[in-house]
């Protein structure tokens, strides 16, 4: 039974192969055929239109006979059918630059960059008017705070007159130095005292803000892009024909036109219809004769079995009865 299911499946695979192989050749179906005689001589002409990727000797017939005529290869014509599309495309591009200022940001940004994605291609212009501008990142930085406070009308200069902190911008900052001015003096014994001080007190400290470490800048880039190439490529493949070998003359269908030394159009047509009428015949008693082979060998398979079975029985029973 194993050696069956092998026979089956490789049957299978042929069978399949097969209908692979058919499909293939259905596909190479000329679009247009002519007959024609020109100048003499007789031409059998079929037109295909294929993909980029189709191998022009694939097309190629060997010699055929039609009406008359037997036809050999004898040039083609290659003719690429090429496609070409337009549309309007916008790329977003960024940079990052240390100042949030226009003229860094202009020169950090190309005035043009080229677009190609393999599909489409083109040359895609700066747009100013879309130019935004956000913080890459953030770190605390620090400053110098200074102030310096005058302390009027003091009767002496004591220290403790002057405040060891004051805040200036909502930031507390330390004294660091006084320096005392005479504001006003007294005659005392025919000699000016300093009737008044003032303090001039010098304070300062350190502030504390968040700032950008970076800024990065988004524009869009706006332009015409194309996208060509090949779609089909068309053969022309053109056969000459010589008189045919003299054979019993076969009834001639009313309908069927004779050739004439013009296009004939609808009778190559049909004799491209007939060719692939008669090749999927071909393939199909070729795939019969594959399952009657299949059948004739699992009946033979099965009646050895049988015969084995039988023989080793009887071998049973003529040992039974010797015994």
């Amino acid at each position: 039974m194993r050696g069956t299911k092998h026979i089956l499946t490789g049957c299978a695979a042929l069978a399949l192969t097969l209908c692979c192989t058919l499909n293939t050749f259905a596909l190479e179906v000329p679009v247009e055929t002519v007959v024609r005689n020109l100048d003499g001589v007789q031409e059998y002409i079929k037109v295909y239109t294929v993909s980029p990727e189709t191998n022009a000797e694939d097309l190629i017939e060997p010699d055929f006979d039609y009406n008359g005529y037997t036809y050999t290869y004898a040039g083609i014509v290659k003719e690429e059918n090429s496609y070409s599309e337009t549309k309007t495309h916008t790329e977003s591009v960024s940079v990052e630059t240390e100042e949030d200022d226009l003229d860094s940001i202009l020169a950090a940004l190309e005035p043009s960059v080229v677009y190609d994605d393999g599909e489409w291609r083109g040359v895609l212009n700066l747009d100013h008017t879309t130019i935004t501008t956000e913080a890459a990142g953030h770190e605390t930085r620090s400053f110098a705070v200074t102030e310096v406070r005058h302390i009027n009308n003091l009767n002496s200069n004591d220290m403790s007159f002057v405040p060891a902190t004051t805040v200036k911008n909502g930031i507390t900052v330390q004294l660091q130095s006084v320096d005392w001015q005479v504001q006003s003096t007294d005659l005392v014994d025919d000699v000016l005292v300093p009737a008044s001080y003032v303090a001039v007190a010098t304070y300062s400290g350190t502030g504390w803000y968040s700032a950008p470490t970076a800024y990065v800048s988004t524009a869009e880039y706006v332009g015409e892009v194309v996208s060509a190439g090949i779609e089909s490529v068309t053969y022309t493949l053109t056969y000459t024909g010589t008189p045919a070998a003299a054979t019993e003359p076969e009834p001639i269908p009313e309908q069927e036109p004779t050739v004439t030394p013009a296009t004939d159009t609808e009778n190559g047509s049909e004799h491209s219809m007939s060719s692939f009428n008669w090749l999927w015949i071909a393939g199909g008693a070729l795939l019969l004769l594959v399952l009657a082979f299949v059948i004739i060998l699992i009946i033979v398979i099965r009646k050895r079995g049988a015969h084995e079975a039988n023989y080793y029985e009887t071998e049973d029973d003529r040992y039974e009865n010797q015994t």
